[in-house]
């Protein structure tokens, strides 16, 4: 069994042979199209088949497991995996022909819409410059409020409490918050708070403010010349091996590695303040 990259954010577009399986577990949300042959789904509900213009979400921790067909000439698809924003839960809750797996067949105009969303995110993504993840998750955005104006999801109204910690999260990102904290401030004893959270955001708490914290991270990494030991410290990360290796396992490579790809171009003296007191 494989598990799929644990990435905050992560967007690619890949083209399989027939006969092609995997099987995994994924470890952020997944939003996918096929663009052309396709794809089968084994699920707890049975097969399902995913064709051109055809829609799958599933939901953090979901297992996968996909079948190109034989005798057909391949699959070609485009997907991002992603942490949600809080904002975009209402346009992810809907509805589930098995739990974690959502298949949509939108219409033409808004199939267009989600491709050209998607492949936007893949080449913003996968392009140069400081704000590319950020230029990728807005792509992302417009694909999924297409796709929620049409698909008509089942309401869903996230607990105030579940904002405000995620508000909260992004408000202390210098420093780890214990998970007895985030439920005091709630209210709620640690078991029936992290269960809450898990079931809104797909995600523990734990796990759900450390991605916060590297995906600034990233942002540091893009925008700034502050050496990597700074940056892991400034986030509450002492340890700078510790940094290094969460890092690295989210993201795929190591934060120096990380940076000397995605900005090849960078100037050192043109040092970015990193907050507006510098």
């Amino acid at each position: 069994m494989d598990t799929y990259a644990d990435n905050h954010y992560l967007s690619a577009r890949s083209l399989y042979p027939a006969g092609m399986h995997a099987r995994g577990i994924v470890g952020g949300w997944v939003l996918g199209m096929t663009l052309s042959g396709r794809v089968q789904y084994r699920t707890p509900a049975g097969m399902v088949e995913s064709r051109r213009g055809e829609v799958v979400l599933f939901r953090a921790g979901t297992m996968v497991e996909w079948t190109v067909p034989e005798g057909v000439a391949g699959w070609a698809c485009v997907y991002s995996i992603f942490l949600p924003r809080p904002h975009w839960m209402p346009w992810l809750n809907f509805r589930e022909s098995s739990p974690g797996h959502v298949f949509l067949r939108p219409s033409r105009g808004v199939a267009a819409t989600v491709r050209e969303n998607l492949m936007r995110a893949h080449r913003r993504f996968n392009g140069p410059g400081g704000l590319a993840a950020d230029f990728a998750r807005i792509a992302l955005e417009q694909a999924l409020l297409a796709l929620w104006s049409e698909c008509a999801p089942i309401e869903i109204t996230i607990d105030p409490r579940i904002t405000a910690t995620v508000d909260f999260l992004n408000t202390t990102l210098s420093r780890p918050v214990k998970l007895e904290q985030m439920a005091g401030r709630c209210g709620m004893s640690r078991s029936h708070f992290a269960a809450l959270f898990k079931r809104q955001m797909g995600i523990s708490p734990n796990r759900f403010q450390e991605r916060l914290r590297l995906e600034r991270a990233m942002q540091m990494l893009h925008l700034t010349v502050d050496p990597v030991g700074s940056i892991a410290r400034s986030l509450g990360f002492h340890d700078a091996q510790y940094f290094c290796n969460r890092f690295r396992r989210l993201v795929g490579d190591t934060p120096r590695r990380y940076r000397s790809k995605r900005l090849p171009g960078r100037v050192p003296s043109a040092r970015i303040p990193t907050s507006m007191g510098s």
